[in-house]
C-alpha cells in the first residue's frame, strides 16, 4: 500500500528530525511512499487554528492528497 506524508518544518509534535527518520525507515524497508514537507507549523492545514494556518500550503497538501487518492484508489 502506497503511503502519502505531509510534514511541517517548524513541527514540535512531529520534528523535522523524526519526519526524516521516518523517511529513512521507509526507503530501507522498500516501502512505496511520498513525503512533502511546508514551511509551517503543526496543523497547517487547520483552518479553526488561525495562529498557525497557511492557506496556501493547505491547498497544495489538499491537491496533493486528492491527486494521490485519484491515482490509488481508481
Amino acid at each position: 500500500m502506497p503511503l502519502q506524508c505531509h510534514f511541517a518544518a517548524q513541527d514540535d509534535w512531529v520534528s523535522p528530525a523524526a519526519a526524516a527518520d521516518f523517511e529513512k525507515k521507509l526507503q530501507a524497508a522498500g516501502k512505496k511512499f511520498e513525503i512533502h514537507r511546508y514551511p509551517g507549523h503543526h496543523a497547517f492545514m487547520n483552518s479553526d487554528r488561525k495562529e498557525v494556518h497557511d492557506a496556501q500550503a493547505a491547498k497544495q497538501a489538499f491537491d496533493r492528497c486528492v491527486a494521490f487518492f485519484k491515482k490509488h484508489l481508481a
